[in-house]
């Protein structure tokens, strides 16, 4: 069973006035009720869909697909720690740049927690 978003698509939605079948045509959708299934989380939003609701709401991703963004942050982050584990030992350049990127990674990620290291 897939789990369900939380999703504040239809506040956004609403607070500007749209109808449902106002914001398919904006994001490029077929109908109303495509829109409906991106609110009642029954539909996983694609990239498209998910950029297109950030520019037309102005809001980050995450003000719109919180869950979603939060999941793929985990991701993220485990692929992340994953590489880092990888990388232990080389004293390449190359690699130090790679953990350096992977550092910045989770300061961006996890803000609250500077200047902590993989």
């Amino acid at each position: 069973m897939q789990k369900r978003l939380t999703i504040y698509l239809r506040t956004h939605r609403r607070r500007w006035g749209l109808t449902q079948k106002e914001l398919a045509r904006l994001i490029g959708l077929q109908s109303g009720s495509q829109v409906s299934r991106l609110e009642r989380g029954k539909r996983q939003p694609t990239f498209p869909i998910v950029i297109a609701c950030v520019l037309i709401f102005g809001v980050q991703a995450a003000d719109i697909f919180p869950a979603l963004v939060n999941d793929v942050e985990d991701e993220v982050m485990q692929h992340a720690y994953q590489l880092y584990r990888a990388l232990q030992g080389d004293t390449s350049t190359a690699a130090k740049a790679k953990l350096e990127l992977l550092n910045q990674l989770v300061a961006h990620i996890n803000p609250g927690q500077n200047k902590r290291t993989i």
